[in-house]
């Protein structure tokens, strides 16, 4: 990068480069402030959880903009209103979340499973150990 001319007809000891300018303070888009707003409790989950349970066979291959799965928002706000925490969920969110624990559980069933403690925690009888 060519310095000014003024720079180099300067005396070297009055040549310094002056520092950088600060950095820009980091800037959180809107959408991670968002997420983080969002993301989920554990008691949100449980609830979730009881609730989908309680609706499974209706929820069967319903959009999330069906009317059944507005009812559960409801009612999972309505439970977390008793345990007086605070559930902006829309449907499309409870869905997702349902979707994501399902595929975390298989993920780890089938995990259990190749490591012999698929069955109540214990090691299948055959599972050799000394290989």
């Amino acid at each position: 990068m060519p310095y000014s001319s003024a720079f180099h007809h300067m005396p070297f000891h009055q040549r310094t480069i002056p520092p950088p300018p600060p950095a820009p303070a980091a800037v959180v888009p809107a959408a991670a402030t968002e997420k983080k707003k969002n993301r989920w409790s554990e008691t949100e989950e449980k609830l979730l959880i009881e609730v989908y349970g309680e609706n499974e066979q209706k929820l069967k291959y319903k959009a999330y903009s069906s009317p059944e799965w507005q009812e559960v928002v409801e009612e999972l706000r309505s439970r977390c209103l008793k345990q007086q925490v605070s559930c902006k969920k829309t449907p499309k969110q409870c869905k997702d979340k349902l979707a994501n624990l399902t595929k975390k559980y298989k993920t780890v069933k089938d995990k259990l499973r190749s490591t012999g403690f698929g069955k109540g925690g214990e090691p299948d009888e055959d599972a050799d150990f000394n290989e």
